[in-house]
């Protein structure tokens, strides 16, 4: 059975923006502001993903994510300030990604 749009909105694509958010910050010294601007994403919701206010599940994706290093082609986007639509397109592959998708139904 295929993951709903719904579900992929509220467990998938949080992991995914919540690893690469922590990376950014912890790894690469980016604040906030430049966090969201490289996720194409408001401030307050880098706010919320770096203040842990996400469900068991979203946090047990996205330590899958970060363990697996499957984010590293959205930071390298990022790092290298590619285009948001490049951006998008890695974050995409990541929420289609069939692990990832397996994962995320079993949540």
């Amino acid at each position: 059975m295929a993951l709903s749009c719904n579900m992929i909105s509220k467990i998938l694509l949080p992991a995914v923006r919540i690893s690469i958010a922590e990376e950014l910050k912890n790894r690469y010294g980016y604040n906030q502001s430049r966090i969201a601007e490289g996720l194409g994403v408001a401030q307050g919701a880098v706010s919320k993903y770096l203040n842990g206010h996400y469900s068991k599940e979203t946090e047990a994706l996205k330590n899958v994510i970060v363990e697996n290093k499957m984010n590293s082609e959205v930071l390298r986007s990022i790092i290298e300030k590619k285009s948001h639509a490049e951006v998008a397109i890695g974050i995409d592959r990541l929420c289609a990604d069939s692990f990832l998708l397996s994962l995320a139904h079993k949540s």
